[in-house]
């Protein structure tokens, strides 16, 4: 029942402490903090702590540019002579 408990609290979690939000975005704290300062991630206070809400990791996951990766040109090369011989 334990794991069950945990899944939905995982759920339905809205923030993440600022440690976490750094291991998911894999940047530093300051770097969290900065991100914040500059209204691309939210801030929440719970307690004492400050946590970052999820919709806002989200969000400016979604506003990182596109990793275009090149296809290789020995790969490029195969596929010019594969089509060739069609």
């Amino acid at each position: 029942m334990q794991d069950a408990d945990n899944s939905v609290v995982a759920a339905l979690q809205f923030s993440v402490p600022v440690k976490v939000a750094g291991q998911i975005l894999h940047r530093s704290r300051a770097h969290l903090y900065e991100l914040a300062g500059d209204g691309l991630l939210d801030m929440v206070r719970s307690g004492n702590r400050s946590e970052i809400t999820v919709e806002s990791i989200k969000r400016y996951q979604a506003s990182l540019p596109r990793n275009v990766i090149a296809q290789s040109p020995r790969r490029a090369e195969r596929a010019r002579k594969k089509a060739a011989a069609k």
